[in-house]
């Protein structure tokens, strides 16, 4: 059996025979905030012990795993170890890499939790072998579009969600999937496509006041759009009263658009 004892891991010298659990430092020291915290760290060059002592002592032991941010990209995953990321309830908590024997699977997973009347409920995200492709140039996207949890897009398992309702991704790296129908998950938010216009703010501006909205919620991944000054340069009365649309700016296929879309209730 692994050996594991508690030490700095600057001194960890493991053998082939031991186990070990790193938990690098990943806050400035020195001044905190008025809440007591120091500021978070979230670049694998900023950890302590390094990145490159965490990776050597882990590749010396028989087992090892590190807690790591959950902002951890899966491109800098180790050969041969295990990316996990963690999260419950849309929130990501952290992201814990395995090495050695203590990996079940080579590659990455999400696990996703969810909170219910009497517990928490847990699954597993892993990837698809045969990964359906994003939209390309003038496909159109189906009636609904599915926004992964947080965990699935930390871990870069968008294609599994679209694998998992039969549709695709609306453009190479977006994190959205459009789909044909609702399909109940518990690691995805679905939405009614409204209508897909071009990523220009006096287009969008004009079909929001014809059909009467005022205020917008606006969601983007996958543009370079600033979302606040998208949001000022659509002119809109911001008034109570007036309802209110949800825009996501993304990719469709290879071109930049604004889609708008309906929140759907959980199922």
């Amino acid at each position: 059996m692994p050996a594991w004892w508690w030490a700095n891991a600057r001194e960890l010298s493991p053998s082939p025979e031991d186990g070990a659990w790193l938990d690098p430092a990943r806050r400035t020291p020195g001044v905190a905030d008025a809440c007591g915290r120091t500021r978070r760290l979230f670049r694998l060059s900023d950890l302590s012990p390094s990145w490159e002592h965490v990776q050597e002592v882990a590749g010396r032991a028989r087992a090892a795993g590190v807690k790591l941010s959950p902002g951890f990209s899966a491109a800098d995953r180790p050969p041969g170890a295990e990316a996990e990321w963690a999260g419950v309830d849309g929130a990501v908590v952290e992201c814990a890499l395995w090495w050695g024997s203590a990996v079940r699977r080579v590659g990455v997973s999400a696990v996703v939790g969810t909170s219910t009347a009497v517990g928490t409920s847990w699954l597993t995200v892993t990837p698809v072998q045969d990964p359906p492709p994003p939209l390309g140039p003038g496909e159109a996207p189906g009636p609904f579009l599915a926004e992964p949890d947080r965990t699935v897009l930390a871990a870069g398992l968008t294609a599994s969600l679209a694998a998992a309702v039969q549709g695709r991704e609306s453009g190479p790296g977006t994190g959205y999937v459009v789909a044909p129908a609702v399909v109940d998950l518990a690691w995805a938010r679905w939405f009614a496509v409204e209508e897909v216009l071009p990523l220009h703010a006096r287009a969008v501006r004009a079909w929001l006041r014809e059909r009467g909205y005022g205020r917008v919620t606006i969601k983007k991944r996958g543009v370079p759009t600033d979302p606040d000054r998208f949001r000022g340069e659509l002119r809109l009365k911001g008034a109570r009263d007036l309802p209110e649309a949800t825009l996501v700016l993304t990719r469709v296929g290879a071109t930049p658009s604004t889609i708008v879309v309906r929140p759907l209730p959980p199922r």
